[in-house]
């Protein structure tokens, strides 16, 4: 008995605990997104990107099913007529879909020589909006 009231208190602190890290593109033209966050864990601790996401006019798209817990998330937009960048300097591949693990270390470059540096834009999300079940940013925050 004791085992299933823990199974079951720890499915539902699973559920419970689920959140999602979304982008909304409030323009009228598509972009191409790509994401930074600081990644904490037991494993890995260090700077991430993940790219290129496909964003249509006035789509609010998933990014992450976790919403990362620090204070920053950063971005790289680009469209057709359009970029919207920062002053983060982060690793990207810049034409094929992508996920550097690393992402600010000099050596990540030089293992891997079609990875540009771009500058990313910064999303302050206040010092609570990181704890939410759900964060939602706009291109051009």
């Amino acid at each position: 008995m004791k085992a299933i009231l823990l199974t079951i208190h720890f499915s539902l602190l699973s559920i419970l605990g689920f959140s999602q890290l979304s982008l909304h593109n409030g323009k009228d033209v598509s972009y191409k997104v790509a994401i930074g966050y600081f990644h904490s864990s037991y494993k890995y601790s260090g700077w991430v990107t993940e790219g290129w996401i496909d964003i249509a006019p006035g789509d609010t798209i998933q990014l992450m099913d976790v919403n990362p817990r620090e204070k920053f998330i950063y971005y790289y937009a680009t469209s057709e007529t359009d970029t919207i960048k920062g002053y983060r300097k982060l690793l990207v591949h810049p034409t094929e879909k992508f996920k550097i693990i690393g992402a600010i270390m000099l050596s990540k470059k030089e293992e891997n020589p079609a990875y540009e540096w771009f500058k990313f834009r910064e999303v302050k999300r206040g010092m609570f909006r990181k704890y939410r079940k759900q964060s939602i940013f706009s291109i051009g925050d």
